[in-house]
């Protein structure tokens, strides 16, 4: 793809306006219309469209540190409500496995005795 492609496919990621976008790239004023709508029916500039609003997207995600970090400095932070501290703090608990899960198990309570007794019988042996 050549530079000019290029630039309008920036320009337009970033104004949604096709014929502005082919003015700011380079292509006459006369013509910009009609090139705009060439070019957004253009391969690759479609994909290349489609590759810096992905890289925007991917930009905007927290990933888990950051996300850590901001619940931390919300936790830390005396002048927020007590009540918001203690949701940050618990999230990060949560985030870091600090809690544990209590599975129950319904056979349990019959397959405990039986257990027991199976014990027993070892050690008498």
């Amino acid at each position: 793809m050549n530079p000019r492609k290029m630039r309008f496919a920036e320009y337009y990621r970033a104004s949604s306006n096709g014929t502005e976008s082919a003015i700011k790239a380079g292509y006459s004023k006369k013509t910009a219309y009609s090139q705009a709508n060439r070019l957004l029916k253009d391969v690759e500039v479609q994909n290349y469209i489609k590759e810096l609003e992905s890289e925007e997207k991917d930009k905007r995600i927290l990933d888990a540190r950051d996300r850590k970090v901001i619940l931390s400095d919300i936790a830390r932070d005396d002048i927020n409500d007590p009540q918001c501290r203690i949701k940050a703090i618990d999230t990060l608990n949560k985030m870091t496995g600090e809690y544990m899960t209590k599975q129950q198990n319904d056979s349990g309570e019959k397959e405990l005795p039986k257990l027991l007794e199976a014990l027993e019988d070892t050690d008498d042996v």
